[in-house]
């Protein structure tokens, strides 16, 4: 236990308790210089908060520079729990408003990510068979207009539309030519 640390948190202005309360045990495991590796689940039973809760708490306060958080494998067994730093350094003030607008933000970037799965390796023998999207999801080709833009494919085929989101468009495979 840092007493430093503890203090340091006690001084972060934070409006959601899961988010504090999660703040609040890391800074009671940690020691000076070297990073922590709790589960997110023993994270959740110190703090008496579902799994769900500590891990969108954690996404809030690595959003809000109070943490940095590193994955860790495990080789062939798969992931092991991350490793976190506390960013001592940091102080913040943060209103019931702006962790409200984080957590839309937090969304609003797994929604991105789902919609540009698209583009992984597990669908590039889709995008290959569909012609040109797998330019279009690298990248390459952006100007060139591809016979499977949204309007354009025949009813049951699949094509490639572009959908506004907050971090400004993202490919996302469609049905029929609709949204």
């Amino acid at each position: 236990m840092s007493a430093a640390a503890m203090k340091w948190a006690a001084r972060q202005s934070i409006a959601d308790g899961s988010a504090k309360a999660v703040l609040n045990a890391l800074a009671y495991l940690h020691q000076d210089g070297k990073p922590l590796f709790p589960s997110q689940k023993r994270l959740a039973e110190a703090t008496g908060r579902s799994l769900r809760a500590t891990w969108e708490a954690l996404q809030l306060l690595e959003s809000f520079g109070l943490l940095t958080r590193s994955p860790r494998s495990a080789g062939a067994r798969g992931r092991t729990s991350d490793a976190f730093e506390l960013v001592l350094t940091a102080e913040v003030k943060r209103s019931k408003t702006d962790v409200r607008d984080a957590r839309r933000n937090l969304q609003n970037l797994r929604v991105a990510n789902r919609e540009s799965d698209v583009c992984n390796s597990r669908n590039l023998q889709l995008a290959e068979s569909a012609g040109g999207l797998r330019r279009f999801c690298e990248g390459i080709g952006d100007e060139e207009k591809s016979p499977y833009q949204e309007g354009e494919s025949s009813e049951g085929s699949i094509g490639d539309a572009r959908e506004e989101t907050a971090l400004g468009w993202s490919p996302r495979i469609v049905q029929g030519g609709r949204s």
